[in-house]
């Protein structure tokens, strides 16, 4: 995206519109937008077992020991394109690889220490020092201009880093020109760590709101309660982000000993994967890192074992949700065990799509809304895991009881070769979709390493082979053993009274969190929250005159047949296709004439995949595309159907048939429709404590009036809507969709001269869409307009039980749609503002005054001629709601009375192209890219 104005023209133009008054709002929080600088991984369903899973064996032909070949470096393998060297110096592990598919590259360094090296009384030690590294080293902090997130993030960098069970990593990914900037401050956080108090009393309220942002998630709640419960002695029992009262009590001097105790070359793999030239960065890492020292002392090693269990443990967790879960977890082997794998290929074939067993078993039946399986393989033994939620009326002891039905069916009759053929053709197609970017691949190399060993990423496909079915029977007998077993139940718990209190003031939300106060206000007392300085930041050369992204060349811009536009671009990537696409007709629609319903479109959606006029059979669709390891996915926007799409080269035209076939040969049976909008009722209902989604319900109901494209619908409009909506409506709201509109991006290995002749034979004899005419006036200027706020603004506070984090709202309509000459003015001072870790208020309220775990700014709703709106979103601790609101209201006093500086406007210049380049650093992001262009029309 390019941004054009000037210094003079922003500050008339924002300074202008941001005098109006303000809407702000309030709400308990559980989930917020934007990226954090730091994360604790503490993935809920999320494991990514594919990446995960690789058990020890000899090593193939394919790699060889090599000798020496530097004075500096000792080159150890070769293995897939991954060089391996020893830096001689040190002992640090250094993994490299070529990729040339985008002009950018990824740097992390991973240090093997995460929770398991916590002792009592220390936990969440590992996380707190994550944090406290960005806060400055010997030769980059916040004084010298030179603040470690701030400095690449000013040229489009993502910089972050996160804390596991094993392992705690940092990484950049960026443009390839500040490869050797990257290691340079990666070197200088390895031995150079300021870890000073002062920064710790600060951060310390970041983290306490990043545990209560987790605390406000009743699922993160009962996962927590299920390790500790099933993991008894040795530290897998401890939580990443620490136990409360540890955290809390922690000090810079005991971080300090923790960060001298393991952080050392010697006890750290650096990995870098990119558009690199390998002697060059071999030189670099000599460089910086050759002269730092390895440890004086042995490296402590975790050594407690489990004990085995003597008989099943249970336990409840009551608290007021929507929704009940259960979670069932099983001791399962470390991960570079062989069985490991097994239960990898189980957890597919038990979860993993449609067609899996507990997908047809208990959502399909409309027991639960959603089930997962996955094996958490790390390096010591762990959990098997199986999770549920599933409507406040459904008995969970009956879920738990279908669970353990179906586990006992495979124990007797194992499962078929069919199932264990999907299983692995599913698996090793996720290998070669992890190649896409090379962050994903850093992390897939990153979690083996920290299993133990890179190198069974590389060989998992040919270990994947020699398993059977036997193999699966065999660890289904051998690790679901009531005694090995622990079960937790997510009991929902009425409010006795849900408290929705909007009032103009925030004391009675502190005063009910008061038991928080004295800990807080300590912790602040030197923060600097009067501070509304702006120190000038060092600049990296080259910044303003970033290198420009030559690739609308390898564009190829096709109109096959009348009606559709096809756009394919040709990647280096191997073996994947990527494709999204879009057509007339989305949630808009459905609001319309006779149908006047706010879901038609989702409902419509949900129902595409099931049935069609060639496969009548429910998900036999899915199963086709299961069986190659491909996906098909549907989704409803404002105005357009959007699909995506994902495959190996091979099985391209299956995908295109099947996409074809769902798009125009649906069949709406009312069986299914009912089953669809019972599972969508049940998800509405399990997401009306979300304090996020709250606090937006009441946000944008005061800016917008009803019907506007930027009012939020609260949770009873949409159940009131699910209860209107007939089948009959979907199958009319389906027969408009046809030609006219239909946008294809096909990105990756695309072979060429066969893709235009097949989208023509799919779908060019689709009749004409007849959505197209619905909204023909909104590109000639046609607005719709926001509600008057009043002078004085409007304020409301809400109140939700048990909710141990707040979302704050803060913005206000900006009257101006796309089209507007001030638009990128206003769209770039919001990006000074808010629009990442190194803008003003992440600077300010996060990093200075330590208020929150995160705070952004932004401008949305811009599309189609609608009146647009800029807004704030930050999350802070109940106790700290008006301290919060008033950092807010100085940075907005400040930002308009004073603008801004000429080098900010030019960091944010490089900033916005950089994040561009890096943005296109994958082929799904290349194909998002381009059909939002084409779909936003710009």
């Amino acid at each position: 995206m390019a941004c054009f104005c000037s210094l003079t023209n922003w500050k008339r133009t924002y300074s202008q519109r941001l005098l109006k008054t303000t809407t702000l709002f309030i709400s308990h929080h559980k989930k917020y937008g934007g990226q954090p600088i730091t994360s604790t991984t503490n993935w809920i369903g999320g494991h990514r077992p594919y990446c995960f899973t690789f058990p020890r064996q000899k090593y193939t032909s394919s790699s060889k020991i090599i000798q020496p070949c530097s004075s500096a470096f000792e080159k150890l393998w070769t293995c897939d394109g991954i060089e391996e060297y020893c830096l001689k110096s040190n002992g640090l592990q250094v993994l490299l690889k070529t990729d040339s598919t985008a002009p950018v590259a990824t740097v992390m360094v991973t240090y093997r220490v995460g929770s398991r090296n916590e002792s009592v009384g220390e936990t969440g030690s590992t996380h707190l020092l994550e944090h406290l590294l960005f806060k400055g080293s010997k030769n980059y902090h916040r004084e010298n201009g030179k603040a470690m997130n701030t400095l690449l993030e000013n040229i489009g960098a993502i910089v972050n880093a996160n804390t596991w069970l094993d392992r705690t990593s940092y990484y950049e990914l960026l443009p390839k020109e500040y490869v050797e900037e990257a290691l340079k401050m990666e070197a200088d956080r390895m031995h150079g760590a300021l870890l000073r108090q002062v920064d710790l009393n600060k951060e310390m309220v970041v983290v306490r709101n990043e545990y209560e942002n987790d605390e406000n998630d009743p699922i993160a709640t009962l996962d927590k309660e299920i390790w500790a419960t099933a993991f008894q002695a040795h530290p897998y029992h401890h939580p990443t982000i620490g136990w409360r009262w540890d955290m809390e009590n922690s000090h810079a001097e005991r971080l300090r000993k923790f960060y001298q105790r393991f952080y050392h070359p010697n006890n750290a793999t650096l990995i870098l994967v990119g558009d690199i030239q390998i002697e060059q960065v071999l030189q670099w890492i000599a460089k910086y890192f050759g002269d730092i020292a390895p440890s004086k002392l042995l490296i402590p090693q975790q050594v407690t074992e489990e004990p085995p269990q003597k008989g099943p443990r249970r336990l409840v967790v009551r608290r007021i949700a929507n929704e009940a879960v259960i979670g069932m977890a099983w001791k399962s082997p470390r991960g570079m065990h062989r069985d490991s794998l097994c239960l990898s290929l189980l957890a597919n074939i038990l979860s993993h799509g449609k067609n899996s067993r507990l997908y047809q078993r208990l959502v399909d039946s409309g027991m639960v809304t959603v089930v997962n399986g996955w094996q958490s393989s790390f390096r010591d033994p762990g959990l098997f895991f199986i999770y549920a939620c599933m409507g406040k009326q459904i008995s969970i002891a009956q879920v738990e009881q279908q669970i353990l039905e179906e586990i006992k069916a495979i124990k007797q009759s194992g499962v078929t070769l069919e199932e264990l053929a999907t299983a692995k053709t599913c698996m090793n197609a996720s290998l070669y979709y992890g190649r896409d970017g090379t962050l994903g691949f850093v992390e897939n190399l990153n979690e083996a390493m920290s299993m133990g060993d890179w190198k069974y990423m590389t060989q998992l496909h040919a270990y994947m082979e020699q398993i059977s079915i036997d193999d699966i029977q065999r660890v289904t007998k051998k690790y679901f053993v009531s005694n090995q077993s622990t079960v937790g139940w997510l009991e929902p718990q009425q409010a006795s009274s849900l408290h929705l209190e909007e009032s103009n003031d925030s004391h009675s939300l502190e005063e009910s969190h008061s038991f928080h106060r004295m800990n807080l206000h300590a912790s602040l007392s030197h923060s600097g929250e009067n501070s509304s300085s702006t120190h000038p930041w060092i600049l990296l050369p080259q910044t303003v005159q970033h290198p420009k992204v030559q690739m609308a060349s390898q564009v190829v811009v096709l109109e096959p047949c009348d009606g559709i536009n096809l756009v394919v671009m040709k990647t280096s990537l191997r073996q994947v296709v990527r494709i999204k696409g879009s057509l007339i007709g989305g949630e808009e629609h459905g609001r319309q004439g006779s149908w006047n319903n706010l879901v038609l479109s989702d409902v419509m959606v949900e129902m595409l995949g099931l049935r069609t006029e060639h496969y009548e059979h429910k998900y036999e669709i899915s199963r086709m595309l299961q069986n190659v390891g491909a996906g098909i996915s549907f989704h409803s926007q404002s105005r357009r159907l959007c699909f995506e799409a994902v495959c190996l080269k091979e099985n391209l035209s299956l995908v295109l048939s099947l996409l074809s076939e769902q798009l125009r040969f649906p069949i709406f049976l009312p069986q299914d429709f009912e089953m669809v909008r019972s599972r969508l009722a049940d998800e509405i209902e399990s997401c009306k404590d979300n304090t996020t989604q709250v606090a937006e319900e009441h946000f944008f109901a005061e800016m917008y009036p009803f019907g506007h494209p930027n009012y939020v619908y609260r949770s009873k409009d949409y159940l009131e809507a699910l209860h209107r909506v007939t089948c009959d409506d979907v199958v009319d709201f389906h027969s408009k969709y046809g030609l006219g509109g239909l946008r294809l991006v096909a990105v990756g290995d695309i072979p060429m001269e066969v893709l235009s002749t097949q989208v023509c034979q799919y779908f060019g004899d689709w009749k004409r869409n007849q959505f197209l005419n619905y909204f023909e006036n909104s590109k000639e200027g046609k607005l719709y307009y926001a509600k008057s706020i009043p002078p004085d603004g409007i304020r409301r506070f809400i109140e939700l039980p048990e909710k141990e984090s707040v979302d704050v709202l803060v913005g206000q309509p900006i009257g101006i749609s796309e089209s507007h000459p001030d638009y990128y003015a206003i769209l770039m001072a919001m990006h000074i503002l808010g629009g990442n870790g190194s803008s003003r208020l992440m600077q300010r309220i996060r990093e200075q005054q330590g208020l929150t775990y995160g705070i952004y700014g932004g401008v949305g709703g811009t599309a189609y001629g609608a009146d647009g709106y800029w807004n704030i979103h930050g999350t802070f601790s109940p106790a700290l709601i008006s301290k919060g609101l008033a950092a807010i209201q100085r940075e907005l006093d400040h930002f308009v009375q004073n603008g801004i500086e000429e080098w900010e406007l030019q960091a944010k210049k490089a900033t916005i192209q950089g994040n561009f380049q890096v943005g296109l650093a994958t082929s799904k992001s290349i194909a998002s890219v381009i059909i939002q262009t084409l779909d936003q029309e710009r």
